[in-house]
């Protein structure tokens, strides 16, 4: 046994693999063979091509629903044969099963690579839409819709410089690209009909890219600063991360922050030798121009996502005086070579060509930088601490703690060492933890771009364990396979993998309750189980997002801002609260609006028997706030029995032709005085005798003594929850049609005139009063209600 010469692995077996049964035996081969399933394999290509192509006339032709599962059927079949004509293929050039599998032992570094991306994919894309369009990080719309306002304005500048603005630009090209998929699919046809919600999927698609390319991209950080197997591991801490898992589902700059820095980092350790504390001195020389320019584009790229990666230019100065200190003239020489001082030039370059309005926009931009610091100095509520350094350690403790603990051992292995590539791990992350710490705010995402570099120290002490045991029984010149296997970079990047197992179990957990419906969407399934059309609801935020068509909903910032009678009184038949309104003031932290807070418990005291359903989140199924349901105890007249008009109608409208539906309007609730400038409550009791065949508006105009009509009002009924043609006969349908008296009214005596019409084309359909009822007997489509008197402010 003994170390192959060339290879970076700890431990590595060296004797010769038999030779293949295959070598020395020339293989002869048709070339008619060869060509007869290079055809068969495009002519299947080509006829899968066809069924994509005509999937859905396929389908119609096999019959709706189409049968056997339609041209999917055909396309497995067809994919079927392709494997297959390639599978015989690779028989007949000699391929055994045997011969992969030592293709694959010999492949073995760019596949375990190309695995640990994969997986690192995959976790981080399962639950990815986390109940869309609910938005539950509130960070997020900062960069999102600020891109859709670029596509939606066509202006460049964000006017928003609290983050610099590469990661902004970066979702406007994704988002350019959703919208032409969203128009291509019939869901869009202009800029103006989409909303943000539309584009986060893909938003949070590019977070999730970006996220996944950081780890291949630490193991080549690795692997050129110290070996194959210190890269391997670092990966596997990179990839199972718990906090860069969870921010790599959002649209945030934190983890494209972490990407840039890390690219930064791969650029800048390819201006040192490989293994640079075992390069010779005499052959030291700076890497050529070309590297420094990448350097520093990679390094203007991360501080375009993230102002505080910008200490990430420390290792880039430390890399080129380690090599120019081993030259003629010492580092001192090197302080002045061009070279430095060209990268620095295109870090400052790459940053301005990412956030241009920096120097366009200079005194937003300066403000906005003014405010992000003196925030972060001052503090923010719920997150912050005067001791901010022990707080982060806490945290990445609670939540990653084996990494964690490995990482401390290496930052302290690495002081101890001091070689060239420690010191060059140690810089950023040191000077970020400190001047992140320093701050009272203590956000934790913030730490997220230093994973690169606490990865790869968490390998350390792993790797010089496993050094440390293959040289003592080397010495003692114990045969131990078994332990020397396990020193195997292989072997080190599984024990890495069973140490954060705990961590991929709680991502695996946690994605799975995201991809649950979360308690706004239960919320939503039970009142349209429970409600009827056009039902009025109070909504705080944070509340299931309700469909116009049909609910009739108005909302607040808390639902303490009226008193139940007042939900009553204006015919909301439920109020829905949320956590994410209260939970902050009323738990989290009391003392913030003591008012606000006993408003809550008064409220939730008083209104108990009220609630109707209550809906909470849970670590098992169930992502969102907890969401109630109060109802106010209104109860919307079903029949004529249950109305009790103010005043009493009794006009019966009907459809032109003869065998029409006729609609009564029974009664109506309005007062009769009303305020300029202040809206005229209006309710309108009506009742289908024969069923409508069309939908109708309903007008409400406010008349003068002259016929002239100061205001008006023209909707659907129930604004448009609740179409005329749907009326169920029997049942009273109330409509409140409220009427808003412009400021510029004239005070003095007016009438209500109601109607119904078409308003497709303006048809009008005819009324007539009946039992004391007030429509003109002259065919007229309307009815007339009054007086009102209108009084000045």
């Amino acid at each position: 046994m003994q170390t192959a010469p060339g290879s970076n692995d700890p431990i590595k077996d060296s004797e010769p693999d038999p030779p293949h049964p295959m070598e020395g035996k020339p293989r002869v081969r048709p070339a008619l063979s060869a060509r007869l399933a290079g055809m068969l394999i495009g002519g299947l290509l080509l006829a899968l091509y066809l069924v994509l192509l005509t999937r859905s006339s396929l389908d119609a032709a096999m019959g709706n629903p189409p049968v056997l599962g339609g041209w999917k059927s055909l396309a497995v079949v067809l994919v079927l044969g392709i494997a297959l004509v390639v599978i015989a293929e690779a028989r007949s050039a000699g391929w055994t099963a045997r011969r992969l599998l030592a293709w694959i032992a010999t492949h073995g570094e760019i596949l375990s690579a190309s695995g640990l991306t994969l997986a690192a994919f995959a976790i981080r894309v399962y639950g990815i839409s986390d109940n869309l369009p609910y938005i539950n990080y509130p960070d997020e719309p900062a960069v999102a819709d600020r891109a859709l306002g670029i596509l939606q304005t066509g202006d460049y500048n964000p006017h928003y410089f609290v983050y610099p603005n590469l990661y902004t630009y970066m979702q406007a090209i994704v988002y350019a690209v959703r919208f032409l998929s969203l128009v291509s699919g019939g869901q869009a046809q202009n800029l103006t009909g989409v909303v943000p919600t539309d584009f986060y999927l893909w938003g949070r698609l590019l977070t999730a890219v970006l996220g996944t390319l950081t780890v291949p991209i630490v193991y080549a950080i690795g692997k050129r600063l110290y070996s194959p197997a210190v890269g391997g591991i670092a990966a596997v801490f990179m990839a199972i991360n718990s906090l860069h898992m969870v921010f790599s589902q959002l649209i945030t700059t934190d983890v494209p922050a972490t990407f840039f820095t890390a690219l930064a980092l791969l650029a800048i350790v390819r201006l040192l030798p490989p293994k640079p504390d075992d390069a010779p001195r005499a052959t030291a020389h700076l890497a050529p121009t070309g590297y420094y320019v990448l350097a520093g584009l990679a390094l203007g790229l991360a501080v375009g996502t993230k102002y505080n990666s910008a200490l990430v230019v420390l290792p880039f100065l430390l890399a080129h005086l380690f090599v120019s200190s081993n030259m003629a003239g010492g580092w001192l020489r090197g302080l002045l070579n061009g070279r430095l001082w060209l990268g620095l030039a295109m870090m400052v370059l790459a940053f301005l060509a990412t956030t241009p309005f920096a120097i366009l926009d200079l005194p937003t931009f300066l403000n906005d930088v003014a405010s992000v610091i003196s925030h972060y100095k001052s503090g923010h509520t719920g997150h912050e601490g005067d001791a901010n350094w022990l707080f982060y350690v806490n945290t990445f403790l609670s939540t990653d703690t084996l990494p964690t603990l490995l990482t401390l051992v290496g930052i302290a292995l690495a002081f101890v060492r001091h070689r060239k590539a420690d010191v060059l791990l140690l810089v950023f992350p040191m000077a970020f933890y400190l001047s992140m710490s320093d701050y009272r705010v203590n956000f934790t995402r913030n730490l997220l771009p230093i994973l690169p570099f606490t990865s790869i120290l968490a390998a350390l002490p792993l790797v010089a364990l496993a050094q440390v045991l293959r040289s003592r029984f080397a010495a003692t010149g114990r045969d131990r396979r078994w332990l020397l296997s396990a020193t195997s970079t292989w072997a080190l990047s599984g024990l890495a993998g069973l140490m954060v197992l705990p961590i991929l179990l709680s991502a695996v957990k946690r994605d799975h309750r995201q991809s649950e419906a979360d308690t706004r969407f239960v919320a939503l399934n039970w009142l349209n189980a429970n409600t009827q059309p056009g039902t009025k609801i109070w909504l705080e935020p944070w509340t299931p997002a309700l469909s116009s068509s049909r609910y009739i909903f108005e909302g607040g910032q808390h639902v303490t801002e009226h008193a139940m009678d007042w939900y009553k009184a204006n015919h909301f038949e439920y109020v829905m609260v949320s956590t994410g309104a209260y939970k902050d003031v009323v738990y989290d932290n009391p003392g913030k609006d003591p008012a606000l807070r006993q408003a809550y418990l008064d409220f939730f005291d008083r209104n108990a028997p009220n609630m109707v359903a209550e809906f909470d989140s849970n670590k098992l199924n169930r992502e969102g706030p907890s969401v109630r349901i109060y109802s106010t105890g209104y109860t919307p007249p079903r029949s004529l029995e249950d109305v009790h008009a103010t005043h009493s109608i009794g006009a019966l409208f009907h459809e032109d032709d003869g065998n029409g539906g006729t609609v009564q309007l029974v009664g109506a609730d309005y007062p009769v005085t009303a305020t300029v400038g202040s809206a005229l409550p209006l309710t309108l009791y009506w009742l289908p005798d024969r069923q409508l065949h069309r939908d109708y508006a309903v007008f409400v105009h406010l008349l003068n003594n002259t016929g002239g009509v100061p205001a008006q009002r023209d909707t659907q009924p129930r604004n448009g929850t609740y179409p005329t043609s749907q009326w169920k006969l029997g049942a009273v349908v109330t409509d409140d049609a409220n009427l808003s008296l412009p400021d510029t009214t004239p005070p003095g005596t007016y009438m209500l005139r109601v109607g119904l019409y078409l308003q497709q084309d303006g048809q009008a359909v005819t009324s007539f009063h009946v039992d004391g009822g007030t429509a003109p007997n002259d065919g007229s489509n309307y009815v007339l209600l009054g007086p009102i008197t209108v009084r000045g402010k």
